[in-house]
């Protein structure tokens, strides 16, 4: 049985959402009676309990249907690090293994994190190894080499073929095990503003360093003073509340969100106005950030972590770096005064009637599920 962890999505990013989806793995293939005697019993102990859904109840359910099970199971969970939600609990439950007879193990893979370490441990019956990754971080390059277009054609106009090689070779030293680093990398050789040489002979020095160095590339393309200023101002915008908002935020909820500048445009009117859309949200962020299924989010988590804790980080700092670094005070202040802006906007009758109406056009057209961002805020209240 295998489950992938994944940060910002509620169905992946919890201790119970692993465990339920390992008891729907055993149940899956497996015509069981055993099985369903289990879960018959648990339908009626939990059926109109709240609790059905509580991480402790359905692992006492992976028991119980473990103990019974013919054969012995192997369980792997990766990315055991984008779990953000009762991460410990599940560490607990699997190191102590007394409800399962012995009759499961876990293979976990994660990031270094200092939870997972100590709770692991500290049990003499774990082992754990450090991966070694340089050979496929070195296939993923010379894969991914020939789709950079824009290198490609730096090489063959600049003859400047011996550096396919070197890239090949120091990539994967340079990337320390981490594919997001050699990922990020990869993009930069393709990107304008950047002297490749340069980038070879000084590379940024981990994932902070490389997404320092992204946002500055990202800054160099921002354009004249004006624009630049405005662009700044919307990528900051677009960072904190990807990062802070407690629901995924879709396209057109971000869109009005820097439409109200922070929620001190009084004159905004979504009739009037030209809004940010996917391919707006990409050009700004760059690698930072992604749309999938109108949905925006982070690359990668540790892009979220680097915002979140550049505050804290002692190293000497590029002071346009600082200008992103998220304070949650600050950001949960502005999120509060833009949503109660929005409010305030669309149900008020300053504007008269005929604007008030125009905007529940406007916000209808936009949406299949509901008003932008007001019902989103009543129902979800996202920070």
């Amino acid at each position: 049985m295998q489950f992938f962890c994944k940060e910002r999505d509620p169905s992946a990013s919890t201790a119970a959402a692993i465990v339920c989806n390992l008891i729907d793995q055993l149940i899956e293939h497996n015509r069981l009676c055993p099985l369903f005697d289990v879960l018959n019993e648990a339908n009626e102990k939990y059926a109109k309990s709240d609790k059905c859904t509580d991480f402790k109840t359905l692992w006492n359910i992976f028991a119980a249907m473990v103990k019974v099970f013919p054969t012995r199971i192997v369980a792997v969970v990766d990315a055991l690090d984008e779990c953000m939600t009762d991460r410990g609990l599940f560490l607990d439950q699997i190191t102590s293994d007394v409800d399962m007879d012995g009759k499961v193990s876990f293979f976990l893979t994660s990031r270094d994190e200092q939870d997972i370490r100590e709770r692991l441990g500290e049990h003499s019956n774990i082992l754990s190894c450090a991966m070694s990754v340089d050979e496929d971080i070195k296939e993923f390059v010379v894969q991914q080499l020939p789709k950079l277009n824009r290198f490609q054609k730096w090489l063959a106009d600049s003859g400047r073929h011996d550096l396919h090689a070197r890239i090949i070779q120091e990539v994967p030293k340079l990337s320390a095990g981490m594919f997001r680093y050699a990922a990020l990398l990869l993009d930069q050789l393709n990107s304008h503003f950047v002297s490749i040489s340069e980038l070879l002979d000084a590379p940024p020095i981990g994932l902070a360093g490389m997404y320092e160095r992204i946002l500055l590339r990202l800054e160099l393309g921002d354009g004249d003073p004006a624009c630049s200023a405005t662009r700044r101002k919307t990528r900051k915008t677009i960072l904190w509340w990807v990062a802070m908002a407690k629901e995924p935020l879709r396209v057109i909820d971000l869109a009005y969100v820097c439409a109200l500048r922070g929620g001190n445009d009084d004159r905004f009117d979504p009739t009037e106005s030209s809004l940010i859309s996917a391919d707006d949200v990409s050009e700004i962020c760059g690698p930072l950030i992604e749309v999938v299924g109108g949905t925006v989010q982070f690359t990668h988590l540790s892009a979220k972590e680097f915002l979140m804790q550049g505050r804290l980080d002692s190293r000497p700092a590029d002071p346009r770096m600082q200008f992103y670094w998220i304070d949650a005070v600050e950001a949960s202040a502005t999120m509060a005064t833009t949503c109660s802006k929005c409010s305030i906007l669309f149900y008020s009758d300053v504007t008269g009637v005929g604007k008030r109406v125009s905007w529940r056009h406007k916000y209808r057209s936009l949406q299949t599920h509901h008003a932008v961002p007001d019902i989103y805020v009543i129902d979800d209240w996202i920070f």
